[in-house]
């Protein structure tokens, strides 16, 4: 878990660049895992990363006025992903992925902070087990999904956040 990461306060962080009117924030010895940019007004403007013990990159994003803007990545303490997200006025915006042991169990897609287009879901052990659309937020079209009581797929109708009716059942995953 990202969680149990502990700061290593001796950590360089040099090379980290502040925007012009932004300062850098380093981090005070057993005060913060964080070295990162603020502005005048004491918001987050630009750079700011945090470090695990070991020295491994933990979270890397950009802000803007205090939000996060493009892409933020997160990692286990092991060094593997743990999450990239795209934002946009600190609204995600594009894609959200999140793995955990190496494992994708996420993939989503946001509009202006709102659930839109593709969402599919993975178990832990790396199984496709949900595949669903949205529509501002909402269920809206076919949604598949693994039912484990009766180890079948079904996919489900969606209208506006809605069900409608259960239009198919297989054995068959569905196609990627």
């Amino acid at each position: 878990m990202i969680a149990s990461c502990q700061s290593n306060v001796e950590r360089d962080v040099g090379g980290l660049a502040c925007p012009t009117g932004a300062h850098l924030v380093p981090r005070a010895p057993k005060a913060t895992e964080t070295a990162k940019c603020l502005d005048a007004q004491g918001r987050l403007e630009g750079p700011a990363v945090e470090y695990c013990d070991n020295g491994q990159l933990r979270f890397s994003c950009t802000y803007h006025a205090g939000e996060p803007e493009g892409l933020c990545s997160s990692w286990h303490c092991d060094g593997s992903k743990a999450s990239e997200e795209e934002y946009s006025a600190g609204q995600w915006n594009g894609r959200r992925t999140v793995w955990d042991s190496g494992r994708k169990l996420k993939d989503e897609h946001y509009r202006n902070g709102v659930l839109e287009g593709m969402r599919r879901q993975w178990d832990a052990a790396g199984r496709l087990v949900s595949e669903e659309h949205y529509e501002n937020g909402k269920l809206d079209g076919e949604q598949r999904a693994w039912n484990a009581a009766r180890g079948r797929w079904e996919t489900s109708l969606y209208r506006d956040g809605a069900f409608v009716d259960v239009i198919r059942s297989s054995d068959a995953p569905p196609r990627p």
